[in-house]
């Protein structure tokens, strides 16, 4: 009798045991299942919802007299949210920005370009060609919307200094006087000088961005690009488009 009941103890257990297991196995495959279907919807709107953003911002940028060249954003100590600044380059292409920076002091972003770059990949039309300056990327020929990015960190300004401090050395320079140096560090820059700053945070400071590039810029505070909506950027463009025809540039 008592071995009777010890193998239906252990027939119980083992029934018991492989239901279970079974069990599991079904609902973690399950789970697999329903989060790889959620993150192709969620891949889905966001390229959708990416679309209607530009249509967003292409449609309410056409009133506007003034648009800049070149649009810089200061990112603060903010960490930087790939998915926000890869809407910020779509915003720009809608507006016809050609170029726009990003400055990291930190270096975080520079140091990680292509997850920035993922992240465009992800939401940008095919007719759209985005040159990443410090990759060295064109494409001739190309036909349709382009832009040009150029990540900066903290470093990248006192190299260019350390470099023509050399640069005068090795040519002997005698006469050195600020418009000397200016022409020197303009030199190192592909980009023209932003026309256009948003810098996060409600306190405004530089970070040690490049002083010999934005001296004719216009500084407007976004607080943060974390979650940034088409309308806080485009509110940006109007401020500095009343600006600029104020100030009769």
């Amino acid at each position: 009798m008592l071995i009777l009941n010890m193998s239906l103890y252990t027939f119980t257990y083992q029934a018991t045991y492989t239901v279970v297991h079974t069990l599991y196995e079904f609902l973690e495959l399950l789970y697999y299942f329903i989060y790889n279907c959620y993150q192709i919807l969620v891949n889905l709107y966001d390229k959708y919802a990416a679309t209607d953003d530009q249509q967003y911002v292409a449609r309410n940028v056409k009133s506007l007299k003034l648009i800049p060249t070149h649009i810089t954003i200061i990112l603060a100590n903010e960490k930087p949210s790939y998915k926000d600044l890869s809407k910020l380059i779509l915003w720009c292409i809608s507006s016809g920005i050609t170029y726009i920076s990003f400055y990291d002091h930190k270096g975080i972003l520079k140091n990680s370009e292509e997850k920035l770059q993922e992240a465009v990949e992800e939401v940008k039309r095919d007719n759209v060609h985005v040159v990443w300056l410090n990759k060295n990327r064109y494409k001739n020929g190309f036909v349709g919307k382009k832009i040009y990015v150029r990540t900066l960190s903290l470093a990248d300004g006192r190299e260019n200094i350390a470099n023509v401090a050399k640069k005068f050395c090795a040519d002997n320079v005698k006469n050195i006087d600020i418009e000397t140096i200016d022409r020197n560090l303009k030199e190192k820059y592909v980009f023209p000088d932003p026309d256009l700053c948003l810098y996060c945070g409600k306190i405004f400071s530089l970070y040690g961005y490049p002083p010999w590039e934005i001296r004719l810029t216009e500084f407007i505070s976004i607080e943060t690009h974390h979650s940034i909506s088409p309308r806080k950027f485009v509110n940006a463009l109007y401020r500095y488009s009343k600006t600029e025809m104020r100030q009769g540039r």
